[in-house]
């Protein structure tokens, strides 16, 4: 079996991608309004020659460092986006990292002794899993998810045979990892480790005489972690300041999968994840998504599987293998496991929501024990497994899903029709206005219609293997029943890829500012904030915008008179900055912007937030209201962006109106209030936790600043004042930034350092003593990027050291203590001994 080549995983890799090969690039509301923008900005960081820790453009400023979204320091994000332009980078960062995870999973397959076709069978099926699949519009699933198998690869290598130069890999390995962002799936990563660990030393023979080699698989694995610390520190440090309200256990069980879920996902994944009409009667009940709960393998894959587990669990690959399977898939329970509540109090497990991605460590599990058994199949005993696998495979799918129905038919929404939220999600899918005002739609009048969707091709694929087993293998099928599987493999993954991944590939460019009026016209003016209900996408025109999406009330999400606001729960939790008022502008602002008061206009000006966007489905603000329209445009870019294909077959041309301050109210990002010696009452803001109320005309008297140079990691303004008193710039009040100043005239004078205070709970403020011409100069210098440079820049040269001399102790003539070869005879059946 030499012909099975690594090299066909870029062909098939290629072939599920393949609009990728005529320019095309994956799309999405969540990808276009959301990550390319983030993109973007980092991609003109990198111009301007800067690695960015600061982003200046997202709410009142976020450190950027410390975004794990971002990974700033991840070598393939450095290289790749100052290469392409953003859309086309991200792009080709999926493609990329899924052909890496199919390449590392053959790697891994191959150092554990899987022949050739085996390998190339288990690349496919952990490249091609549910959790790639569902997980496509969000780049850190794949980008960290594909450093997966090489970890467990490194520490099989170092437990089973020493190897030095493995143990060294597992360092850069889950440094690397880490940097990539997303830190469950590494968190993941080291407790699969540790499974696997503790589960060598229970197989194995004196096991005291182990515990050496344990040990220094925890070194590695912090030495890892501490090689990524200058991603790490900073995310710990934004994590620790970050508003943990609501984090209890209804906010770590969400996303569990039920056990009837995680059935039907594997043996049907188009039953509940194909159709939205099962939203909201098969998820939401059940405190899930689609997009979390797809631990779909394949069918063959299940069943090869399986038949490893049955016919040689003697072996001690395959029981470790089975061990962490049996592990992932009950951690995937999440709150439908008992003790879980106790679980999450532990380190770790109580970090993270979404248990059900622990799809992704049971997707390699099943992969590696599908490949094991390629090249063992017998004919006679694959004829009676295939019998009993159908069999058993139809009870569970048909006693699965009667149970799911039965809990749908439950709830009000079964027999009602779609809100507005789902009709958006309907009319992407393929369903047409009329079928919204006419068909009746709802779970109830169409389960015939569903169940037949999603049940219908695994039923009869399950009775077709069932009908194969019974009549026989023939001898022509034998001789290539690895080519067969492999095939077969390969267009069930692609084709579930295809109708189920979050994604689709469009051949136009992305190119805000030349294709959306809107977005032309405010780019003239780069140093306003605007509010919209755009996400983060006037970002990628260069623009900052003021947050619009509220912290969840996680005790009350889920509960069913909250259940039409579900939607907005985020798919990628990750540390926020406290939430104050200043916070609750964007949302109000861009959802309900004829409710704004004098209040809300007062804070605006503060903030320097000038320009709101509403779009044709926003209510605009009131006529006679505080806020003056500033222009309307006809949008079609930005409406196709804003709400899909599906808009696109409708009305071509797309309503946006904007509105700004009135002239007599001007806003500006930088303040100075002249304050006395004592400070009259209300007149200091750092006294203040929240703005001040309209009522109190708090700008009376105060300077706005509306020129100054924003790099990013440094803030530069200059102002002529009247009086001492204090400056206040509208910018996020974080740990690191310090700030100088000097005075111009009338007496010139040399920097000096001010300390920045906090002014109305959330902005950066500095006391300048007297009357002048001062420049202040602010700069973000944090203590805990600093501190994470300095660790990881240590362990490396660590790292380096140990690896050289290690080397220099081999070339003497040490005798070895490990084997370093990873491509292992494709007879090969068991470890060595």
């Amino acid at each position: 079996m030499k012909n099975f080549s690594p090299w066909f995983l870029l062909v098939i890799v290629l072939a599920w991608f393949w609009p990728v090969l005529l320019g095309h690039r994956a799309t999405s509301r969540h990808i276009d309004t959301q990550a390319i923008p983030s993109a973007t900005f980092y991609q003109d960081a990198l111009a301007d020659g800067r690695t960015p820790t600061w982003n200046e453009r997202e709410g009142f400023g976020t450190p950027a460092v410390a975004d794990g979204t971002l990974g700033v320091y991840y070598p393939p994000h450095q290289l790749v986006y100052r290469l392409l332009p953003p859309a086309q980078g991200w792009t080709a960062l999926l493609v990329l990292h899924t052909l890496a995870a199919a390449g590392f999973t053959w790697i891994c397959a191959r150092g554990f002794g899987i022949a050739p076709a085996g390998c190339l069978l288990s690349a496919i099926i952990f490249a091609g899993q549910g959790f790639f699949i569902s997980h496509a519009d969000l780049s850190w699933a794949v980008t960290t998810g594909c450093w997966l198998p090489l970890a467990v690869l490194a520490t099989w290598r170092w437990l089973e045979h020493r190897s030095i130069p493995w143990l060294f890999g597992l360092v850069l390995i889950l440094g690397i990892q880490c940097l990539a962002g997303h830190f469950q799936v590494a968190w993941m990563t080291i407790a699969s480790l540790g499974l696997l660990s503790l589960g060598w030393l229970f197989l194995s023979e004196n096991r005291l005489t182990r515990l050496p080699q344990l040990g220094c698989l925890l070194l590695a694995i912090a030495a890892g972690l501490a090689l990524a610390a200058i991603q790490l520190v900073p995310s710990a440090e934004l994590a620790a300041t970050g508003d943990l309200r609501g984090r209890g256990s209804a906010f770590f069980s969400s996303f569990s999968i039920s056990p009837w879920h995680l059935i039907t996902g594997h043996f049907a994944p188009l039953l509940l994840h194909y159709d939205p009409l099962w939203t909201e009667v098969a998820w939401k009940p059940w405190q899930s998504s689609p997009g979390e709960s797809l631990p779909y393998v394949g069918f063959l894959s299940l069943g090869l599987a399986t038949l490893t587990i049955r016919v040689a669990h003697h072996d001690k690959r395959v029981r470790l293998w089975t061990a962490v399977l049996i592990l992932s898939l009950v951690l995937s329970l999440g709150r439908f496991l008992p003790g879980f509540e106790q679980l999450i109090r532990c380190p770790g497990f109580g970090w993270f929501p979404a248990p059900g991605r622990w799809s992704l460590v049971s997707g390699l599990c099943w992969s590696l024990l599908a490949g094991f058994s390629l090249e063992r199949l017998d004919t006679q005993r694959l004829s009676n497994w295939c019998q009993g696998f159908s069999l058993i495979s139809l009870l569970l799918l048909g006693g699965a899903t009667w149970i799911l129905i039965n809990q749908a038919s439950d709830t009000e929404a079964f027999y009602q029709g779609p809100g507005m939220a789902l009709s958006e999600r309907l009319l992407e899918f393929g369903y047409t206005v009329t079928d919204l005002q006419t068909r009746g739609l709802t779970p109830a009048n169409e389960l015939q219609r569903l169940l037949t969707t999603g049940l219908l091709a695994p039923v009869l694929v399950l009775i077709a293997i069932g009908l194969a087993g019974m009549s026989g293998i023939p001898r022509w099928a034998s001789r290539r029943l690895s080519v067969i599987v492999l095939v077969l493999t390969c267009l069930d993954l692609g084709l579930t890829g295809s109708m189920l991944r979050p994604v689709h590939f469009d051949a136009t460019s992305y190119q805000p500012t030349q294709q959306s009026p809107v977005l032309r016209r405010l780019a003239k003016r780069p140093d306003q904030r605007i509010i919209s209900t755009l996400g983060r996408l006037p970002m990628a025109a260069g623009l900052s915008v003021a947050e619009n999406s509220a912290t969840p009330r996680v005790e009350t999400t889920w509960t069913p008179e909250h259940a039409s606001v579900n939607h907005w729960w985020p798919r990628d939790w990750s540390p926020l900055p406290p939430v104050r008022r200043q916070d609750e502008l964007g949302v109000l602002a861009a959802h309900l912007p004829q409710k704004l008061g004098p209040d809300d206009i007062l804070l605006m000006r503060l903030s320097g937030t000038s320009v709101l966007i509403c779009d044709s489905k926003t209510p605009a603000p009131r006529p006679d209201g505080p806020l003056r329209r500033l222009a309307t445009f006809d949008d079609s870019w930005l409406g196709r962006i804003i709400h899909g294909r599906a808009f696109s077959r409708g009305t071509e041309m797309v309503q946006f109106t904007t509105w700004t301050l009135p002239a007599d109210q001007p806003g500006a990002r930088a303040w100075f209030f002249p304050v006395s010696s004592p400070a009259a009452p209300g007149s200091d803001p750092r006294a203040a936790t929240l703005p001040p109320p309209a009522r109190r005309h708090p700008l009376r008297d105060a300077l706005p600043i509306p020129q100054l140079e924003d790099l990013g990691e440094s803030v530069t303004l200059d102002l002529t004042s009247q009086s001492g008193g204090v400056l206040v710039l509208a910018d996020q009040d974080y740990p690191g930034w310090t700030a100088q100043c000097r005075q111009l005239s009338p007496r010139p004078g040399s920097w000096k350092t001010a300390p920045v205070e906090t002014a109305w709970g959330r902005w950066r403020a500095i006391h300048l003593p007297s009357a002048g011409h001062w420049q202040v100069h602010f700069t973000f210098t944090p203590l805990s990027h600093r501190t994470g440079r300095s660790i990881s820049l240590a362990t490396l040269i660590t790292v380096l050291l140990l690896g050289i001399l290690w080397l220099r102790l081999r070339a003497t003539g040490a005798p070895p203590i490990e084997s370093d070869s990873i491509l292992l005879p494709a007879d090969h059946t068991g470890p060595p001994s």
